[in-house]
C-alpha cells in the first residue's frame, strides 16, 4: 500500500460520539471481506480502494461516521 507523507493521525468521530484514531487496516479487512462475499478476486483491489478511502480522508476536513 501507498504510503503517505501525513505526519500526524487521522481521527475519527464514531456515532456514538467517541473519537478513535483511524485504521486503514480495519477498511482493508471489510472490502476483503466484501470482495470475498460478492466473489470478485481481483488481486491488488482491497488495496486499491483502502487507499483510495485515506486519499479521501486526508482531503477532508470532517467526515462523520
Amino acid at each position: 500500500m501507498k504510503k503517505t507523507n501525513q505526519k500526524s493521525p487521522i481521527y475519527i468521530v464514531k456515532r456514538d460520539g467517541s473519537i478513535k484514531e483511524f485504521q486503514i487496516s480495519k477498511i482493508l479487512r471489510a472490502v476483503e471481506k466484501a470482495m470475498r462475499a460478492t466473489g470478485e478476486t481481483k488481486k491488488g483491489a482491497p488495496e486499491k480502494i483502502s487507499q483510495s478511502i485515506l486519499d479521501a480522508l486526508i482531503n477532508e476536513s470532517e467526515i462523520n461516521t
